[in-house]
């Protein structure tokens, strides 16, 4: 049985359990891919994650799973090596491998993932560095933010971003490197970032949200509404009268009462 194969190990065994994750029995090919991630070694990581690209089901599963499994010199190497170059089937299955082994110097190669000319795999770039980037790699992740070509991929990194942000030092950390990338960004940018300083809050954040409400845009207008209404701070009481007298947007006739009213409350 396969079973017996992978106890008794060695060269011989693993052709033979090679052989049998092959098989057209989809059972018989995942219990055979998860025996060889137990007897593999660097070599077998990219047949791995080939399977992986290429199945559904139980052998996609088994595969995933024998990513994680596989043990051994070089095998880490391996991952970061082919998630680097290949097919995009292939290097997301090795960049989500290496974020779920939590490979220590996996970071610089899912910042290059992030900038990669295809979708998906920037997608699978940012959500391992939202998982692994840490305050060193903020600086990095703003300026990939600044240029993230479609929507999903500013949604990406804004999360990226504010996951990294989380582990940087002090106010100014967070909104400085924002602040000095925000010139001439694109409207949709500008829309993530300012999102994404109404999450930092403090004075120089909100300065650029009060220069986003004059922004020729009304998306970034919007955005810029939105952050002042979601301001947790008297300091923005006389933006949101403001507002409510000049406003003629529905929506903001509505957000800015309703934040200024709640600024007004005794706190509990």
């Amino acid at each position: 049985s396969i079973e017996i194969l992978a106890q008794a190990g060695g060269a011989e065994a693993r052709k033979a359990i090679a052989a049998l994750a092959a098989s057209k029995d989809e059972a018989v090919s995942a219990t055979a891919t998860l025996a060889l991630a137990r007897l593999g070694d660097a070599s077998t990581v990219v047949r791995l994650a080939r399977t992986a690209a290429e199945s559904k089901g139980a052998l996609q599963d088994a595969a995933r799973d024998g990513l994680l499994r596989v043990r051994g010199p070089g095998v880490d190497a391996a991952i970061l090596a082919g998630a680097a170059e290949g097919d995009w089937r292939t290097r997301v299955e090795l960049l989500d491998a290496a974020v779920a082994r939590r490979i220590p110097n996996a970071v610089p190669t899912l910042l290059k993932a992030a900038a990669d000319g295809h979708h998906a795999v920037r997608l699978a770039g940012f959500k391992g560095l939202r998982e692994l980037a840490g305050a060193e790699h903020y600086p990095a992740l703003v300026e990939l933010l600044v240029g993230a070509p479609t929507v999903a991929d500013i949604e990406a990194a804004q999360r990226a971003v504010l996951a990294a942000g989380k582990q940087v030092e002090g106010l100014d950390g967070k909104v400085e490197p924002i602040l000095a990338a925000m010139k001439d960004v694109r409207p949709e940018v500008h829309v993530a970032m300012l999102q994404a300083l109404a999450r930092c809050g403090g004075p120089k954040a909100l300065g650029a949200v009060r220069e986003g409400v004059k922004h020729p845009d009304p998306n970034v207008q919007d955005a810029a509404v939105r952050a002042l209404a979601s301001w947790d701070d008297p300091a923005v009481m006389r933006d949101l009268q403001r507002l409510i007298t000049s406003t003629d947007n529905a929506t903001h006739s509505i957000l800015a009462p309703v934040s200024y009213t709640h600024l007004t409350l005794p706190t509990n």
